[in-house]
């Protein structure tokens, strides 16, 4: 983890993200923490055929399309003709590629014309690539399970879209932990800035702790009144108004201000489940 130490009681977290992050090695690692329900899963077969096919045959006048029978795909290659000084374009089928069949993880290349298997340009890279891809994460599965174990903390979003986090002092050693983990399994970098404990930073985790939690509370009144989801379902929205009672609370605590009209929000959202499960389901 590089970290770069400034002051104080909680951290700033975020990361860049490259290809390639082993996915065995992030679940035996997240597992180690107790965290192997946040792992991010391997690339599917489709996935990882794709990924082969567009990095050893993506180019200009090429098609990649999925197969009808959805058992691969099929390359397409543009091409050119001129009869008579009119020069026409049209596609031609190059072979399809289908998923493996059997433990030798081969992929299984055919032609068009007679349905034998054959041997086209590329086809070795294209394997090394299927079989690589198919034991790592993408870079998007990666970071919703940052963003998860971030949640997961108590950490709050600085900005709307993501991708910058607030973590509480007493979460830092455990997304540190996380963060060994990331790097250690790809080519991935995670990074801490200690806050300084001024005005202007608790008001930035203020705003941005009651907006996520405005946001979801809202989210849960909607299930609440939509009144279509089952008992289950309505116990796990009180359970999280609940729980966001309790991050609110740890937050002020930490940053020394009343945040009474968040609380008690929460608690109007615990209220309005249990009141509706006892209406509608029971005790």
């Amino acid at each position: 983890m590089i970290e770069k130490e400034i002051k104080l009681n909680g951290g700033v977290v975020f990361w860049s993200l490259g290809e390639g992050t082993n996915a065995q090695a992030l679940e035996a690692g997240l597992t180690a923490l107790g965290l192997d329900t946040f792992s991010a899963e391997a690339n599917t077969p489709n996935g990882a055929l794709k990924i082969a096919l567009t990095k050893t045959y993506g180019r200009s006048g090429v098609k990649i399309d999925a197969l009808p029978s959805g058992d691969g795909y099929v390359v397409t290659y543009l091409k050119g003709d001129n009869q008579n000084g009119v020069k026409s374009l049209d596609y031609e089928v190059a072979f399809s590629v289908e998923y493996p069949t059997d433990i030798t993880g081969s992929l299984i290349f055919r032609s068009p014309k007679t349905g034998m298997v054959v041997q086209p340009n590329g086809h070795v890279n294209a394997q090394a690539i299927y079989t690589n891809e198919m034991s790592t994460c993408a870079r998007h599965k990666v970071a919703r399970c940052l963003t998860r174990i971030v949640t997961h903390l108590n950490g709050v979003a600085l900005r709307d879209r993501g991708g910058l986090y607030w973590l509480p002092q007493s979460k830092m050693a455990t997304f540190g932990d996380v963060a060994r983990v990331v790097q250690n399994a790809g080519s991935n970098s995670v990074y801490t800035v200690r806050t300084a404990h001024d005005t202007e930073s608790v008001r930035a985790i203020c705003d941005a702790l009651t907006n996520e939690v405005n946001s979801e509370l809202d989210t849960i009144n909607a299930d609440i009144m939509g009144g279509d989801i089952k008992k289950r379902a309505m116990k796990s929205r009180q359970e999280r108004a609940v729980n966001l009672r309790s991050q609110v609370a740890e937050y002020e605590s930490i940053l020394g201000t009343a945040l009474d009209s968040l609380k008690d929000r929460c608690d109007e959202a615990d209220t309005a489940a249990a009141t509706t499960i006892l209406a509608a389901f029971g005790a």
